[in-house]
């Protein structure tokens, strides 16, 4: 079977709201293109990327359109974008209803801005830029299978097998170092997928589940500190 004939029938092997998500993205991504040659500059992604400053200017809208947007010069991260959800979103509209994946998918890319914004207010110098795209909701469904399969083995780009986890913790290692060096400016937004990825999948986005696993968490530390247990 050639490449395009196991391309082809992926795509049609597909859940209709991942083929519908894909159609969508890269027609609006097709379109900023269009308006750009068109000579109307950034319009649409003025209006609709997700920037902290601009939110805290009354631009209430922007954690839920950003993800529906990229930059136009950002082909290779748009690409990347669509690759991430045709095959680990495939992988989870199939567990889940249409309705949960897609319910998933913005409200991760909506919490991933929310953190970003929580840190800006905190440390405004390192996280003040402007970010269109999937970063959140991406990074959201690769927490999603590093909870789900990380066991699993994984072959990257014809590399030798790996655990999930081993290329979970890569990809996030990777993130953590260009943002360090300074290349990754979206690295809050990528934190804010992983979060929402955790919340969601764990069932901890429930007061009464995220507080139960605080406190076992830190029932757990205190042993640990104390070296032994106290039987009742």
């Amino acid at each position: 079977m050639s490449l395009l004939d196991r391309l082809r029938y992926s795509w049609y092997g597909l859940p209709a709201a991942v083929r519908s998500l894909v159609f969508l993205e890269s027609g609006i991504y097709l379109l900023v293109l269009l308006l750009r040659a068109l000579g109307f500059s950034d319009t649409l992604l003025s209006l609709t990327a997700f920037s902290p400053a601009e939110f805290l200017s009354l631009k209430l809208w922007t954690p839920l359109t950003y993800l529906w947007v990229h930059f136009p010069q950002d082909l290779f991260g748009m690409l990347f974008d669509m690759i991430i959800l045709w095959s680990l979103g495939g992988l989870f509209a199939r567990r889940w209803r249409a309705s949960h994946f897609v319910f998933f998918y913005v409200a991760a890319a909506v919490l991933g801005a929310l953190f970003d914004l929580l840190l800006y207010l905190v440390l405004p110098g390192k996280f003040s830029a402007a970010c269109a795209g999937t970063s959140a909701s991406s990074f959201a469904l690769f927490t999603a299978f590093y909870l789900v399969f990380g066991d699993a083995p994984v072959s990257v780009l014809g590399s030798p097998p790996m655990r999930g986890r081993t290329v979970y913790y890569l990809i996030v290692g990777l993130e953590l170092v260009l943002f360090l060096a300074g290349t990754n400016p979206f690295f809050g937004i990528q934190l804010g997928g992983i979060l929402a990825g955790w919340l969601l999948v764990t069932g901890r986005w429930r007061p009464r589940k995220l507080q139960a696993w605080f406190e076992t968490v830190s029932s757990r530390f205190r042993w640990r500190r104390s070296g032994f247990r106290v039987v009742n």
